[in-house]
């Protein structure tokens, strides 16, 4: 059991089984702006905001993720590990993050695998990857 059910942002309601909490928090991660919400003013953790805040610097945007994801989910699950690395960085604006996460709930172990584009600037794409090999999401 979740040490904490979570709030979609989505507007579905509360996610209760460990798996619907991982994928709504990365979601909405992706999905939503830092001041979208009045009740949690600055505190809704979005890569939208990330970005602005790091951007041209890859590999401070990449840390910022990892910090961000890690603090995030480590409320709602017994543990946490993010990575977070850049991989062919085109420009200080462009290029891809590996993004790796893995959960623990009691004895259940939860992972996560995506590919971040970044292209001027702005997320241009997440990707899905199994065992390595990217697929479409």
């Amino acid at each position: 059991m979740p040490k904490a059910y979570y709030p979609a942002l989505d507007g579905s309601g509360w996610c209760t089984t460990p798996t619907t909490i991982l994928d709504a928090v990365m979601a909405d991660f992706y999905a939503c702006d830092n001041s979208q919400s009045y009740l949690f003013a600055g505190s809704v953790t979005s890569l939208a905001w990330i970005i602005q805040e790091n951007k041209g610097d890859m590999t401070n945007t990449a840390n910022s993720i990892r910090l961000h994801l890690e603090t995030m989910l480590r409320k709602y699950f017994d543990g946490a590990t993010v990575d977070a690395s850049p991989k062919e960085t085109t420009s200080a604006l462009s290029g891809e993050i590996y993004i790796y996460v893995g959960v623990r709930d009691g004895e259940e172990t939860l992972t996560y695998y995506q590919l971040l584009t970044l292209q001027d600037g702005r997320m241009a794409d997440v990707k899905k990857m199994l065992n390595s090999e990217v697929t479409s999401s």
